[in-house]
């Protein structure tokens, strides 16, 4: 397996000019303000490949702040893709007696503040445009010291995954890291990237030195400095770009380190522009749009040609997945001119990476795609929106070809019995480890609905390119589907669809497992009414969907239920999207607007969006700052349904 290289610049300029704490000031028509001083330890950049993590007093880890970097592989398929690389990114001389008192975030900026045996000292982190970030350094005003040492450290992550190396020149530190980064798939990603880091010496009081993976260096405490890490990257395969010279590093100061946190507040308030927020004084609608920005990635690699918007940079940064990118775009689709543009890149990510055979895969990494598939419809249903509101018909000529052959090869390649109905399991399903599939893979109620929505989209989109007889044709499918789910999909004792056993031989076809895909059939409008008002009462039932904290996805009576267990018992927000979506669709008012209300209480318990929430506690779980639920959080805000 190959390396990659990975280096980071980083430049120490001082300046005369205070300023800490002096450029965070925003425009008031978008309600920025209401993102300040959140309790958050992270922060990131539009198109960043990394994060800086700041902790707070009461973090009890022994280094104070850090840089985190990517790694993945198939011994870590969902933890640890993110490790620190650089740490501590900035730490203050323990011979200072310092101890840290304060961390303040903002969407553009994180400041620490350390009392230390002479005074106070704050310390700020700001991403300064691309890849490249700086830390701010300035004693307070009762500070008695005449400097302060800091230093910073390459970080042995303890996985035989990364190597720092060391070394000074014309003035300046260097700092190589080599990381090694396997393919989830086990396909090898020959990568080289190089970063350096350097820092000046020429303005210390003490002259910088080298030890082991640290550098060190003392500050004038009577200016406020800035550190800045250029970062170099290049992510062709077999070369490494050159180190810069000295020549060509530019550090910042700090007039030049508020310009840069000035800049920032004016992308954030560019992309808050007619964004769906509609309430600036709810912080969750705030978060959840800002959301969009920061998980927003560079291209990489051979497989992200466009931006991707991540599940989650702290989490999921590793690759993206084809429901995640499709429901991020259609959230996106409610945004301005430029989240309109990332929107149908999202879609161009996923299409990139389409197999000769039609088959769209079900996650794309940077230098591969998986063999899997995920539900078709949700593209269509992306680019519908998309179109919808840009009335662009151009976008519906570049994406029908290719979601007309994905369909086409479900219909083809999922369908082992011939029956008509397609099967699938768990990982394609999105379910990973739902109950429903226990047994092995199912004719999925979801899937068959998923497949009607997709053959309804399709011909609207037919028809939108005057293509009259491919649109008769996908009419008649999705009728076809629709009223195949409401007779055999349908068990009238349980009031409730089911999955059908592949085995049609079977003493009973339905696989008794109740989750809540019983309420996709109503967002496709699949159900009579009668069987939508049927589904619709379960929601009360403890047998079914009644939980403190609703949906769990499977019954809180069942032998599987855990509330906090993946797909076997927690709330997953996709899940009570569709069914609210669902329930509005047959006009079940008063049950769609319970489920509503219990869902966004539950999730503004958090100043963030979880993956998924213990429907017992209402606890958020698994990955912070998760996209999707960012998304349906803002549609059921503002009362956002599907145009169909």
């Amino acid at each position: 397996m190959k390396a990659a290289f990975v280096g980071l610049a980083v430049l120490m300029a001082v300046s005369v000019m205070a300023g800490c704490g002096r450029d965070r000031q925003s425009g008031p028509e978008t309600g920025l303000e209401a993102l300040y001083r959140l309790d958050r330890d992270f922060i990131s950049h539009r198109g960043a490949h990394t994060y800086i993590e700041a902790v707070g007093p009461d973090s009890g880890t022994s280094a104070p702040n850090a840089l985190y970097s990517r790694e993945y592989s198939d011994l870590m398929s969902h933890f640890g893709q993110y490790k620190a690389v650089v740490s501590p990114l900035l730490e203050l001389d323990p011979a200072m007696g310092c101890v840290l008192d304060a961390r303040t975030w903002f969407p553009f900026e994180m400041e620490q503040v350390f009392v230390c045996t002479e005074g106070s000292i704050a310390v700020e982190f700001a991403y300064v445009g691309g890849q490249d970030f700086a830390v701010r350094v300035a004693a307070r005003q009762d500070f008695a010291g005449v400097s302060i040492g800091v230093r910073g450290c390459g970080y042995d992550n303890g996985d035989g995954m990364l190597t720092t190396e060391l070394d000074a020149d014309a003035g300046l530190v260097f700092m190589k890291q080599t990381i090694t980064l396997y393919s989830f798939w086990g396909v090898e990603a020959h990568e080289n990237l190089s970063y350096t880091i350097a820092a000046r010496a020429d303005m210390l009081d003490v002259p910088l030195s080298l030890e082991n993976s640290c550098w060190t260096a003392s500050l004038p405490a009577d200016r406020t400095s800035v550190v800045t890490y250029r970062v170099e990257r290049d992510w062709a395969v077999g070369t490494a770009p050159d180190v810069p010279s000295a020549s060509q590093q530019k550090p910042l100061d700090s007039t030049a380190f508020s310009v840069a946190n000035l800049e920032r507040i004016e992308e954030l308030e560019a992309w808050f522009k007619d964004s769906p927020v509609k309430d600036i004084g709810d912080p969750l609608s705030m978060m959840s749009w800002y959301l969009f920005w920061e998980n927003t990635a560079d291209p990489w690699g051979s497989r992200w040609p466009n931006e991707a918007v991540v599940p989650s940079k702290r989490h999921y940064f590793r690759g993206v997945w084809l429901w995640d990118a499709g429901f991020i775009a259609i959230a996106l689709s409610r945004g301005n001119e430029q989240a309109h543009a990332l929107g149908a890149d999202q879609i161009r990510n996923i299409v990139a990476s389409q197999a000769p055979d039609g088959r769209l895969p079900r996650e794309v990494w940077a230098h591969d795609a998986g063999t899997g598939f995920q539900p078709p419809g949700i593209l269509t249903w992306a680019v519908w929106e998309l179109a919808r509101w840009d009335q662009d018909v151009e976008l519906v000529e570049e994406f029908y070809g290719a979601l007309v052959a994905g369909h086409q090869w479900f219909v083809n390649n999922t369908d082992s019995d011939g029956d008509g109905r397609c099967e699938w399991t768990r990982e394609d399903s999105g379910m990973d480890t739902s109950p429903r599939f226990d047994d092995g893979p199912v004719e999925g109620v979801d899937l068959q609905s998923w497949l009607a929505l997709d053959a309804q989209l399709l011909a609207g989109m037919a028809d939108r390119l005057g293509r009259t007889g491919e649109a008769e044709a996908w009419r008649a499918e999705a009728e076809d589907r629709k009223a195949d789910i409401r007779e055999n999909f349908w068990d009238p004792a349980d009031g409730l669809f089911y999955d059908l056993k592949i085995d049609d031989s079977a003493a009973d076809k339905f696989v008794r497992s109740p989750t809540p895909v019983a309420f996709i059939p109503l967002l496709v409008g699949a159900a009579t009414q009668e069987q939508a008002q049927a589904v619709a009462s379960r929601l009360n039932d403890p047998e079914f969907f009644d939980a403190p904290f609703p949906l769990p996805t499977t019954p809180v009576t069942g032998p599987a239920y855990d509330s906090d267990n993946y797909w076997r018992g927690p709330v997953w927000i996709v899940m009570n999207a569709l069914a609210w979506f669902g329930l509005m669709n047959y006009d079940l008012h008063e049950q769609a607007n319970q489920l509503r209300t219990e869902t966004l209480s539950m999730m503004r318990l958090s100043p963030t969006t979880w993956e998924y929430y213990d429907s017992t506690s209402g606890q958020g779980i698994g990955s912070p700052d998760f996209m999707w639920s960012a998304a349906f959080y803002l549609m059921m805000t503002y009362l956002i349904t599907p145009p169909f």
